[in-house]
């Protein structure tokens, strides 16, 4: 049975965007300044499905509410929303519309009323999260698994961090400067050859060493990113703990086994994407369909279909942490015992399963498919009894929509600008009862982390 089926289900529609009738039309006498026909234009009836909401949570009595649980909304908004009161001229004419009787050289037309959009204005594009029926339910869009593949890396991301440093990684890799300076020192000295330097000159050296350029961008890219960045950001660290140690132990102690609420949000993810885009034309691309031959000024008519996506993720929960050596209510006979606890606690330096995890090779790879490393964590955290959650949240806003834009203006030269929006949009909570229930599974890899597997590839270039 999935949690979602013993939630309340309820569903709202709203129906206010259908409307009776998109306007009327008005026709002027410009030489006597009378108004000589008022009438309905366009078609009249329901023209819009308007807006739905499905959701499934938990009951909670009255606000205020001190706890949550597992929920899953779903939002769909179709695009014929009428876009609000226009006034539309068809400036002097000069000839018969219509079915009127009499002499048009002195009259304009005026229309006033809504635009609606023809679902022709969307194409072939569809979207598919609009017919979910059941959070189970799952849409790469909107919906594409149940959030468990984060939630070790929530708990990595939410739970209260003690150390500041990571010496016991760093010591381990001192062994790497020599070659990083190495790398760093054949860099400039190819720029320099490449810029004239020596007597090789800079274009016979770009004759002989063009083929290696791709290597050498990665060999450097990754010495950057994975040599000296970490490097230097360790002996910040080290020195922010060694000048401002008794700031850090103070917090730490007023801090030490005390629930803290924290909250992580990812990087969001959001695409706009062009389906198609036509100028030029000689029509208003909705209803009521107007032309070059009555509203519309010749060739003004521009029409774009956008492809919006957006998905956020984020973490929320109640922690705290408990360490024996920022305990103020224990009794020390040793106090510079003590200190150096403190000291080699904010400096990263304990030998644990986590900094173990972290100096194997292509530890950091590995976590790129696999959150290992946040797994293993986990399950320090469970064992040593040092970080306690009462409860934890993920949580997921996403939203697939098409968004249709048409602009023109009419025969006086007034420009118009609607966009008409179909949506699918989500929200979904789950929580964590089960230290144990969260997957380590791959998960997708971002620019960044494609930016530096290329790097290695290129470094590996014959």
């Amino acid at each position: 049975m999935s949690q979602f089926d013993y939630l309340r289900y309820r569903e709202f529609s709203k129906k206010d965007n259908s409307i009776v009738s998109l306007g009327k039309n008005e026709i002027w006498n410009r030489s006597t300044g009378t108004k000589v026909y008022d009438g309905p234009a366009g078609p009249t009836g329901s023209l819009s499905p308007g807006e739905t909401q499905k959701t499934w949570d938990e009951t909670h009595g009255k606000p205020p509410y001190y706890t949550g649980g597992p929920f899953f909304s779903l939002r769909t908004l179709e695009g014929t929303k009428p876009s609000g009161v226009c006034r539309v001229s068809t400036g002097i004419r000069n000839g018969p519309l219509g079915g009127f009787i009499g002499p048009f050289d002195q009259y304009e037309i005026i229309y006033i009323g809504n635009f609606i959009s023809d679902p022709i204005s969307y194409g072939t594009q569809s979207i598919p999260g609009m017919s979910i029926t059941h959070p189970d339910q799952h849409d790469a869009n909107v919906n594409p698994d149940d959030l468990s593949s984060v939630g070790n890396r929530a708990w990595s991301k939410l739970r209260p961090k003690v150390e500041i440093g990571t010496v016991f990684q760093d010591v381990y890799e001192l062994k790497d400067v020599p070659g990083m300076l190495h790398t760093t020192s054949k860099g400039f000295h190819d720029i320099w050859k490449s810029i004239g330097g020596g007597s090789s000159g800079s274009l016979k050296f770009f004759k002989e060493n063009y083929r290696m350029f791709p290597k050498k961008t990665g060999d450097h890219y990754l010495n950057v990113q994975f040599g000296w960045k970490p490097f230097v950001q360790s002996i910040n660290n080290v020195l922010d703990v060694v000048v401002n140690f008794s700031d850090h132990v103070a917090k730490l102690e007023k801090q030490n086994d005390r629930w803290m609420q924290r909250t992580f949000h990812e990087p969001s993810v959001s695409s706009s994407d062009v389906v198609y885009s036509v100028a030029g034309l000689n029509n208003n691309g909705c209803t009521p369909a107007m032309t070059n031959y009555s509203y519309v000024a010749d060739y003004s008519g521009t029409q774009t279909l956008f492809r919006d996506k957006l998905v956020e993720i984020w973490y929320s929960g109640s922690f705290k942490f408990y360490r024996e050596e920022f305990d103020t209510g224990l009794q020390s006979g040793y106090p510079t015992v003590r200190s150096i606890r403190q000291m080699t606690t904010l400096l990263g330096a304990e030998i644990n399963p986590v900094n173990l995890y972290k100096v194997m090779p292509w530890s950091w790879l590995v976590d790129w498919f696999a959150n290992v490393g946040d797994g293993i964590q986990r399950f320090q955290d469970m064992a040593t009894g040092s970080v306690a959650a009462r409860y934890m949240y993920l949580c997921r806003h996403s939203v697939d929509s098409l968004r249709y834009n048409t602009k023109w203006s009419d025969r006086v030269g007034t420009p118009f600008e609607f966009n008409f929006t179909k949506l699918a949009e989500t929200k979904l909570r789950v929580g964590s009862q089960d230290p144990f229930n969260f997957a380590l599974v791959p998960g997708g890899l971002s620019p960044g982390q494609l930016r530096i597997l290329a790097a290695l590839g290129l470094s590996r270039l014959p």
